[in-house]
């Protein structure tokens, strides 16, 4: 960083509680992820159908387990940091051809912003930015009707 920034800002830390306040600040900002975490699951919890649970693992990723379409079993994290989201779906079943896969996701309307994530087989990725949880939330709830149709449509 700028020495300049820097020691303007080191002259303010020094002014009343300004200090404090600074670390008041980088603290919250520290524990946001996990308050978000939790604020996906405390709406979801309870009205996560198809999937059997929400659970938040590591404080900042809240994960949807276990929804089978096509007979793949299918997860979904959330991952929550200060300035965004990231949404994973995905097969943990590392028998699942990645062609199947893709097969499954082409029919999920709602999965057609997501992109492949480079650095893992049978997953996508969406990004919500910080201010986009309202988004995010549409986007979960329409996911979670979607999915609860096609369950509904195969078994017929």
């Amino acid at each position: 960083m700028d020495n300049i920034i820097l020691e303007k800002f080191r002259d303010e830390l020094l002014k009343e509680n300004n200090l404090k306040t600074a670390q008041s600040v980088r603290n919250m900002l520290n524990e946001l992820p996990a308050y978000l975490a939790q604020r996906i699951y405390d709406r979801f919890n309870g009205s996560s159908s198809p999937f059997e649970k929400v659970w938040i693992y590591k404080s900042w990723d809240t994960v949807f387990e276990k929804a089978i379409v096509d007979d793949i079993y299918l997860k979904m994290d959330i991952w929550c940091y200060e300035e965004r989201y990231d949404v994973v779906f995905w097969t943990p079943t590392p028998e699942v051809e990645e062609s199947v896969f893709n097969s499954c996701v082409a029919k999920i309307h709602s999965l057609k912003e997501f992109s492949p994530k480079c650095d893992a087989r049978n997953q996508i990725v969406r990004h919500f930015a910080f201010t986009e949880e309202a988004a995010l939330f549409d986007f979960i709830q329409e996911l979670l009707t979607e999915l609860n149709t096609i369950i509904y449509n195969s078994k017929e």
